[in-house]
C-alpha cells in the first residue's frame, strides 16, 4: 500500500491512462495550492541518477525510500528525485 495518502488516488489515475510511468508525486507537506510535483524516476532513471548500476538499485532499493506501486508479489518500483538526494546527503563522506 502506498504510504503518501494522494498515492493511491494517482496510482488509480495511471491506471485510467494506462501508464504508471506518468505519476507525478505530490510532496508531503505542499499546501494553500502551492503543490509541487516531481516525476517518479524508474531503476533505470534512479540508476543514472546516482552513477550506480541498475543491479545495484535493485539490491538496494529498500534503503533508498521507494514507492512502490501496485500491491502484488512484484510491485513497480519507483523513486523521488528528492528522495534520492536525501540518500546521498545522509551517505555522502565529508
Amino acid at each position: 500500500m502506498p504510504s503518501h495518502p494522494n498515492a493511491l488516488n494517482l496510482v488509480r489515475e495511471a491506471q485510467l491512462h494506462g501508464s504508471a510511468e506518468s505519476i507525478a508525486y505530490e510532496q508531503p507537506g505542499a499546501q494553500d495550492g502551492n503543490t509541487s510535483a516531481q516525476p517518479l524516476l524508474s531503476v533505470e532513471q534512479a540508476a543514472a541518477y546516482l552513477g550506480m548500476s541498475s543491479k545495484w538499485v535493485y539490491r538496494n532499493y529498500k534503503r533508498l525510500t521507494p514507492v512502490l506501486i501496485g500491491d502484488g508479489p512484484k510491485p513497480r518500483i519507483r523513486f523521488r528525485r528528492c528522495d534520492l538526494d536525501a540518500w546521498v546527503r545522509r551517505h555522502r563522506i565529508q
